[in-house]
């Protein structure tokens, strides 16, 4: 239609304002839907804990048997798109905070918190960066609480770093290019404690920043002559350059020590964490054994529980075969058999169900979910069976 040309240029020109404020593209993440949720391990199992870890364990819980059950109460579609919305802004939130994360942060974290020092003690920088990692998304599910005090001192140690100490870093990088110094050299010669030494290493950097040439030649005779002349105290050429580079270093060692106050936090939180909470003590005791980072307990998905909790349908298939493994045995078709015998079959084959459902009723969230379900679907299910 025409008028949908209206929306669209709305929506262009909203795009490209934002594009023009900000200098970053809106960027439409597309929604994981309840479904792809439900029928990916990984994606159902965070889900669950997620569930169990709420305010309200209950009431989720209680929805997600609802769900299962096909009998869905008012306003449970909006409570499962309100669950789901959550689940994805916690996991969009995690996998942000994990590309925040790597290597130098966990190293250094260790350098200014004797507590996380200690964990990197315990299992090794390697290993520290990739439990963490991976504990990340469950932590979100289960303890949004520790998550989101985690994940706000990485933003505002993002913001420093892209801010006020950007801005340090962009002013060293212009000062040294207008007076032809190398970077590092000067942040080398900053890092001299001496403070005579430090001087000394600074003019010298001034001193060769004049050149090779023979004008750079002359300029650092003439300093030299001057120096010899006025005695080693007195300020030879440069001086303005050198109080500029002098000056600069307050500035530096406020921006260090800044960024190293919020490591020294985040180190202490997520030390503290890892203590305290359940699934980070139990990466940490993987780890320490040599087992797989990640969670691989068994859990059972939509999928699997349909195996071991079969609706209706796979009931009349399972009944089906072992009437045919029956016939079998028995080399006496079904239709032969007697009213008792047909009951005593079913009876068996009732205990057979029974019995595998409740050998795996312990295999996650999921599956106590249908565990609950299914006894009474069962005797429904047994009632018409022919």
């Amino acid at each position: 239609m025409v008028i949908e040309i209206l929306k669209n240029e709305q929506e262009k020109l909203a795009k490209e304002e934002q594009l023009e404020k900000t200098g970053e593209a809106v960027e439409e993440k597309e929604a994981i839907t309840m479904v792809e949720i439900m029928h990916d391990e990984k994606k159902s199992a965070l889900l669950a804990k997620m569930v169990e870890y709420s305010d309200e364990p209950g009431a989720g819980t209680e929805l997600m048997k609802r769900l299962a059950e096909g009998k869905l109460n008012d306003g449970d579609v909006d409570a499962i798109e309100a669950l789901r919305a959550d689940f994805q802004n916690r996991m969009d939130k995690a996998e942000a905070l994990k590309e925040n994360i790597d290597s130098d942060l966990i190293v250094s974290m260790g350098a200014e918190s004797g507590e996380w020092k200690g964990i990197l003690n315990i299992v090794g920088s390697e290993k520290s960066l990739e439990m963490v990692k991976n504990q990340m998304l469950e932590l979100a599910a289960t303890n949004p609480e520790a998550f989101g005090i985690l994940s706000e001192k990485m933003e505002t140690m993002k913001a420093f770093k892209e801010g006020g100490y950007k801005e340090v870093d962009v002013s060293i990088e212009k000062m040294c290019v207008e007076k032809n110094i190398d970077a590092g050299e000067y942040l080398k010669a900053l890092a001299i404690e001496k403070k005579s030494d430090r001087e000394v290493a600074l003019k010298e950097l001034v001193r060769q920043s004049w050149g090779d040439g023979i004008m750079g030649k002359f300029w650092r005779a003439a300093d030299t002559a001057l120096v010899f002349a006025n005695g080693p105290k007195k300020k030879g050429f440069g001086s303005e350059d050198m109080k500029e580079l002098i000056k600069q270093k307050g500035s530096v060692e406020k921006a260090i020590a800044e960024l190293d106050k919020q490591k020294n936090g985040i180190g202490q939180f997520l030390a503290a964490t890892v203590k305290e909470d359940p699934g980070m003590r139990e990466a940490l005791s993987r780890t320490v054994m040599g087992e797989s980072v990640e969670n691989t307990s068994k859990t059972l998905v939509i999928e699997s529980a349909r195996e071991v909790f079969p609706d209706n349908k796979a009931i009349d298939g399972e009944w089906d075969n072992y009437k045919k493994e029956i016939d079998k045995k028995s080399k006496i078709k079904w239709d032969a058999f007697s009213i008792k015998e047909k009951n005593k079959a079913k009876d068996t084959f009732s205990k057979k169900l029974k019995s595998r459902a409740q050998k795996n009723s312990k295999d996650g969230f999921w599956a106590a979910i249908f565990a609950a379900l299914f006894p009474s679907r069962l005797a429904e299910k047994m009632k018409t069976l022919e």
